[in-house]
């Protein structure tokens, strides 16, 4: 989408593979943000086998990257 891009990575200690959306908070105002918190929230709590897992939610100054299954 606009604000937001999916990139593979792989964890160094692992070496697993992961989707790692990157979202571009400059652009977001603070109700969208705390949405995308939201959304973190409530992806962690889901465990099924047709919805990817959620590993990791990393808030930074710029971006925020959620972690998924691939």
């Amino acid at each position: 989408g606009a604000f937001s891009i999916v990139r593979r990575c792989v964890c160094k200690a692992t070496k697993d593979e992961y989707a790692a959306k990157i979202i571009n908070t400059k652009k977001l105002n603070q109700r969208d943000i705390q949405k995308l918190e939201r959304e973190a929230r409530i992806c962690r709590k889901l465990m099924h086998t047709n919805i990817v897992q959620l590993h990791a939610s990393i808030p930074e100054e710029y971006h925020h990257y959620l972690v998924f299954d691939l």
